[in-house]
């Protein structure tokens, strides 16, 4: 198992933050769902976004430092270049550095925001049945 790929999606809504990881062949080895409670403070959410993530990786067994890529689904208007979200009505965000703020203490994934591998999109499908 310790040479096997993993990936996180990410989805962000108004409601929930869910995570799924999947492994190289696209089968669910993990899933978490944390409260959005929006309107609040990007910070929050952050925490919250990095919490749901780091869930999901220990019930893989995993570190995020382990992770061969992330995906991040998010409501509003993202830019794919900088992993920035510009707007995001429903979550607040103006603006808020999505990709270099979600790096997850220094793992070494590649973050997307918006436009993520086939894996990680097929973890942020899985995740959002969590829902």
């Amino acid at each position: 198992m310790a040479n096997m790929e993993r990936h996180l999606g990410i989805d962000i809504g108004g409601t929930n933050i869910a995570c799924g990881i999947v492994n190289e062949n696209c089968e669910i080895v993990a899933r978490s769902k944390v409260k959005t409670n929006s309107p609040r403070p990007y910070a929050e959410i952050l925490a919250d976004i990095i919490r749901a993530a780091e869930l999901a990786c220990a019930e893989a067994g995993i570190t995020p430092q382990q992770l061969a890529s992330i995906g991040i689904g998010c409501p509003g208007t993202c830019n794919q270049a900088t992993g920035v979200v510009e707007y995001s009505n429903n979550l607040g965000f103006v603006n808020a550095p999505l990709r270099t703020d979600s790096e997850f203490r220094h793992t070494s994934a590649t973050t997307r925001t918006r436009q993520p591998t086939a894996s990680t999109a097929q973890a942020q499908q899985r995740a959002r049945e969590v829902r």
